[in-house]
């Protein structure tokens, strides 16, 4: 979390809509609308009991106050082509850099496995640790989720103890996407890795965290999740999902990507909702998936714009994740041949180049190191929305016209994601009209009330009985109530 800057008036009137020019009429009360200076009187918020909330602060070298951004998969040397086009080396520094700034911090490294290929795994975690990213890195003779071989706690601290100064180790793959007759050999790894990290804190006398990777198939693949019972029913995945909690994981993990071939998957807000609650109910955190360009073919999907790229980030997190992950982040070894070209998925190509995702995903990173020192220490209370949405919003996951302080919202649609933040209100407000820049969202209270308002990675600080916002398509804006 950044701290708070001190800007000038002109920053205001860029983001803010600030002054008689910028607003539609009726939009607020221009008269009590200012940046708050020295003598700005307004009314405090009510001091509260702060609200329990699930974290999971497994992301090596960086506090509980950060959020774990990943990229699933990481750089990989293949024999790597396309339309007859080899590549240069994908695994050089300058790669893991260009992660870095995109926000990566994690990666899910699965390719090679550190029992056979040593050297090779090593010089990745080397790259990505001098960038400051952690490596889940594949080592199936420690944990095995796939079958049975997952050691013992004593035998599996030993074997993690070498990686433990290591810069780029964060912890290892487990499984991506397991099926229900899987559980058995995920709930034993989760038991012996957590026993496993609590010897080696007992023994080096400092904490030791890392992150045992796991991500689950959404409920709009039941069936797929159930390995090919007939199931297709949400009652079946009910079933998928009571199991997989009952494997004690310390974070729940699911990917859906929400590009239709012809607009949006209509499941995406539902398939949140369910997670966040399932979430809720062990007493977790949730992490959600990013989409990164077409994932897999031309025929299921397609790329998202800039606006839709921000809106899929905005609203995961809207929604009350805790977690992002990039699907793909460097461009997938395995697509090698495809239909798919280099530049039209990842953030980062074969050519060791930004693709366009990239640069969407940079502008968001800015907008997180800002934001998500509050987002990782409050609790999800609920959403408000207005105007027409582009995926159907479950009612039951809406608070009503307001909440707390806020009494009301106008303007363009919204989703604004209700944080209880250590007492205080806090208001994640995002522009839900994935393709409009410009769009006016005012946020109405019934006080002239003091606020922190984030948005693009710089803070200002206003008052007035209004907030109008200017946002452009998928954008958000963090409120923070004083």
């Amino acid at each position: 979390m950044k701290p708070i800057k001190k800007l000038a008036l002109a920053f205001a009137a860029v983001f803010l809509c600030f002054g008689a020019a910028a607003c539609a009429p009726g939009d607020t009360d221009k008269s009590d609308f200012e940046l708050i200076a020295e003598g700005t009187e307004y009314v405090r918020s009510e001091e509260r009991e702060p609200l329990p909330y699930a974290s999971f602060d497994g992301l090596r070298g960086y506090g509980a106050d950060v959020m774990p951004v990943g990229s699933f998969s990481g750089p990989a040397d293949r024999i790597m082509s396309w339309k007859g086009n080899k590549m240069e080396p994908f695994v050089r520094q300058s790669t893991f850099d260009l992660l870095a700034g995109a926000g990566v911090n994690y990666i899910v490294d699965f390719l090679d496995d550190y029992a056979t290929a040593p050297a090779v795994v090593e010089e990745r975690m080397a790259l990505a640790g001098n960038a400051g990213i952690r490596t889940l890195i594949n080592y199936r003779s420690a944990v095995n989720m796939y079958g049975a071989g997952t050691l013992e706690p004593r035998a599996l601290a030993d074997a993690l103890k070498p990686f433990l100064d290591n810069p780029g180790f964060g912890g290892l793959y487990g499984r991506d996407e397991p099926y229900y007759p899987n559980f058995p050999w995920l709930k034993m790894s989760n038991a012996n890795f957590d026993a496993a990290l609590e010897l080696l804190s007992e023994e080096t006398g400092v904490r030791q965290k890392a992150i045992l990777y796991t991500n689950i198939v959404g409920p709009a693949a039941p069936s797929y999740a159930l390995n090919g019972y007939d199931y297709s029913s949400t009652m079946a995945y009910d079933y998928y999902m009571e199991g997989y909690l009952g494997t004690k994981p310390n974070y729940l993990m699911y990917d859906f990507y929400p590009m239709s071939i012809n607009g949006y998957h209509q499941e995406y807000f539902r398939s949140n909702s369910y997670i966040r609650g399932a979430a809720e109910k062990a007493g977790i955190p949730w992490w959600g998936f990013v989409q990164v360009g077409w994932n897999f073919d031309h025929k299921n999907g397609r790329p998202p714009t800039e606006g839709e790229f921000h809106w899929n980030w905005n609203t995961v997190l809207a929604y009350g994740a805790k977690g992002l992950c990039f699907f793909p982040g460097a461009w997938p070894w395995w697509l090698s041949n495809t239909e798919i070209g280099f530049d039209e998925n990842s953030l980062v190509n074969p050519y060791g180049t930004k693709n366009i995702w990239w640069h969407y995903a940079h502008k968001d990173a800015a907008q997180l190191r800002a934001v998500d020192g509050y987002l990782m220490q409050a609790k999800h209370v609920g959403l408000i929305a207005t105007g027409d949405s582009p995926v159907p919003i479950p009612e039951a996951d809406l608070l009503g016209d307001g909440w707390r302080e806020l009494t009301g919202v106008t303007g363009d649609p919204a989703l604004i994601g209700c944080f209880d933040y250590m007492g205080r209100t806090a208001l994640y407000a995002v522009n839900n009209s994935p393709q409009k820049d410009g769009a006016r969202i005012t946020l109405k209270f019934g006080q002239k009330y003091g606020y922190d308002v984030i948005q693009r990675g710089e803070t200002v600080s206003v008052a007035g009985t209004s907030l109008p916002l200017v946002l452009n398509g998928g954008e958000a804006a963090l409120v923070v109530l004083k």
